[in-house]
């Protein structure tokens, strides 16, 4: 099984590259109301409204910093409708 290694804080956590769409430089979200505060928001991702997860922000409570090592890790997963997603975490 081969991993993705990335930090979120100073903590190292991985994850199956097998989930892994692409790993695309920091962008920068539009906010949106009415969701929980590790969500930074919504970008367009080749056409498509994807939600951002701040990883920091959902595991350790503060924000990711913003430094030119930030990435966003683009995920695909399987709804409970059984459709394909896709998802970034911000790390």
């Amino acid at each position: 099984m081969l991993m993705l290694l990335f930090y979120a804080g100073d903590n190292l956590y991985a994850i199956d590259s097998a989930h892994v769409v692409e790993v695309i430089p920091m962008v920068l979200p539009r906010k949106i109301d009415h969701v929980p505060n590790y969500v930074a928001g919504i970008f367009n991702y080749r056409g498509s409204l994807v939600p951002i997860i701040d990883l920091c922000r959902l595991l350790h409570g503060t924000d990711c910093r913003p430094r030119f090592s930030t990435r966003v890790i683009m995920v695909h997963y399987t709804a409970n409708d059984g459709k394909d997603r896709q998802l970034g975490l911000m790390a």
